[in-house]
């Protein structure tokens, strides 16, 4: 009985530093920053702002690039919260692309969301050397704006009352596999001028649509609403869209 207790205390003494070395490891990602510590990051990547909401502060960078490089970072986004197991929350515009992060656990940034940004900064320095790409305009000639609308609605799309915006509401938790899927939409033809606004945070996305020159939708905007729903069904296989 004695060697039995012997041989679990020293058993016990060998793992338990051990695990409190992996404890550690693992804590030190959930570690939640206070006072000046957000402040120091944001000095070290002035480009990323520090918002303070009613119940905690978060990091937000606007970018302004091309629909290509758009469509590049945003890519690149996917991967990074695949590879951290990090969900920021993106809006996107034909112009520009907003990074929301904090750690939703925490409620507040920890070093987690500063791994998140370093990572995210080498995708941002790597945008000058993306590919531009040419994008030709969808041909409207022998579509019919009432076939397609009614398409869209039967696969879960929605039209407002006065026919200026086109929306698809989904929840789904694969970030990474619609993050890289709007890529491919932003690529889409027409997509500066039909593309009103993209919101994707963990377990949501929000896609609303509109005809940028007459701020309404028309068959343009209906056949780019049916591209996008064709590359999100095609890239994200558990989609279930109603």
């Amino acid at each position: 009985m004695k060697k039995n207790s012997l041989i679990l205390n020293i058993l016990l003494s060998l793992c338990i530093p051990y695990m409190q070395a992996k404890c550690i490891c693992i804590n030190k990602y959930l570690t939640l920053f206070t006072g000046k510590d957000p402040q120091a990051y944001q000095n070290k990547y002035p480009s990323w702002k520090i918002v303070k909401c009613p119940t905690h502060q978060k990091f937000v960078n606007k970018i302004e690039e091309t629909p290509a490089k758009l469509a590049y970072l945003c890519a690149g986004i996917g991967n990074v919260a695949d590879l951290l197991d990090h969900h920021p929350d993106l809006t996107i515009s034909p112009s520009s692309i907003t990074i929301e992060v904090y750690t939703h656990s925490q409620n507040g940034i920890t070093t987690k969301d500063i791994s998140f940004i370093k990572n995210v900064e080498k995708r941002i320095s790597l945008l000058k050397t993306a590919n531009t790409i040419i994008q030709e305009k969808i041909d409207t000639k022998n579509e019919s704006l009432d076939k397609t609308i009614d398409y869209l609605e039967k696969s879960g799309w929605t039209l407002n009352n006065n026919g200026t915006e086109l929306i698809l509401n989904i929840k789904s938790p694969e970030f990474t596999r619609i993050s890289k899927a709007l890529s491919k939409c932003i690529l889409l033809p027409d997509f500066a001028s039909e593309c009103n606004k993209i919101e994707l945070s963990y377990g949501s996305l929000s896609i609303s649509l509109r005809n940028k020159l007459t701020k309404k939708v028309v068959v343009s905007t209906a056949l780019y609403a049916k591209m996008c729903h064709t590359m999100l069904m095609a890239n994200v296989p558990s989609l279930v869209i109603k």
